[in-house]
């Protein structure tokens, strides 16, 4: 049986990640303390992903998965976002990304607390293989006098559906 109106749709795109997949959803149902479901939009993937979605969604009431012909991760987060049921509408990448334990419930208070604010993102560590280069953006603390808690990574953000569909979906 699905939730009639869970507290938080968690929505994420995902195209041929068979082979991260399990670690990414096992990181957000493995979430406590805020009901939520996850919505995945399977956008024409061609490799295990769909079965391990089909074998995960069978085993977890909170998984919803939809399947389409490919049509871009833009527009598999809008048609997500569209079927959202939850208050509030947290993103999560597939492609390695983990949610953290507490996430979900952190950021919701972090909502309720503030109900002037519209979204709210986490910090995120990135990690790459040994040997690897990565660019990492960081915001100089005294920059941060204009209110904003810059920069957002996109998979770790938690918005108001009111204000989602408010600003045009």
């Amino acid at each position: 049986t699905e939730l009639a109106s869970p507290l938080v749709s968690v929505v994420m795109g995902v195209r041929n990640s068979a082979d991260s997949l399990a670690g990414t959803l096992a990181s957000l149902t493995e979430q406590s303390g805020v009901d939520f479901e996850i919505l995945v939009v399977n956008d024409g993937s061609s490799d295990a992903t769909g079965a391990i979605l089909a074998d995960l969604a069978g085993r977890d009431r909170r998984l919803r998965v939809i399947t389409r012909p490919s049509q871009g991760l833009t527009r598999s987060l809008i048609d997500g976002c569209a079927l959202a049921r939850g208050t509030f509408i947290a993103r999560q990448d597939a492609g390695g990304d983990r949610s953290l334990p507490g996430r979900l419930a952190r950021q919701v208070s972090c909502l309720e607390k503030h109900p002037e604010a519209s979204l709210c993102s986490t910090h995120a560590s990135l990690v790459v293989p040994e040997g690897a280069t990565a660019a990492v953006n960081t915001v100089d603390e005294t920059t941060l006098d204009d209110g904003l808690t810059g920069p957002a990574y996109h998979g770790s953000v938690m918005m108001r559906r009111s204000a989602y569909e408010q600003a045009g979906g």
